[in-house]
């Protein structure tokens, strides 16, 4: 039997000038930015980034995706620092270990893909994985969004 051998290229990058960005998180957060946010956003949930805020992310609201992270804890009611990748500090309930995780109906992680209702639609996207049962790693770097029709 012939062993088989992959061989991936990566294109060298060159980088400009950093634009405009987010005050940075709390030591320790890589991937973690301080923004606005609506009062209504809890710490562990998902959200997208509407009107210079971040709002609750809704998998049957078009105007409420992509998912760009996770609210690992809130500043004030109206500020919230977002971790885009790596492992939340927030802890879950209910995710299956190994599982890729989605973005809910109720705007938190899950490990079965939201399903439409007769005439609804609902948009799949994959936010990270379940290393177990309460802990979710961040990883939207390959997150296509997919929308199903009920």
């Amino acid at each position: 039997m012939a062993n088989l051998v992959i061989t991936v290229s990566r294109p060298t990058l060159k980088l400009g000038t950093a634009g405009p960005q987010g005050a940075p998180g709390p030591p320790g957060s890589a991937g973690a930015i301080t923004l606005p946010c609506d009062p209504s956003v809890l710490p562990g949930d998902l959200v997208a980034y509407v009107g210079n805020e971040l709002v609750l992310a809704d998998p049957t609201d078009l105007s409420r995706l992509p998912c760009i992270g996770c609210i690992a804890t809130k500043l004030d009611p109206v500020t919230a620092i977002l971790q885009t990748s790596g492992i939340v500090p927030v802890a879950y309930s209910g995710l299956s270990p190994s599982a890729a995780c989605y973005v809910g109906q109720d705007s938190r992680p899950t490990s079965i893909a939201p399903a439409p209702s007769s005439g609804e639609s609902v948009v799949i996207q994959a936010i990270g994985l379940a290393l177990d049962a309460t802990t979710l790693l961040v990883s939207l770097g390959l997150s296509p969004l997919c929308r199903i029709h009920g």
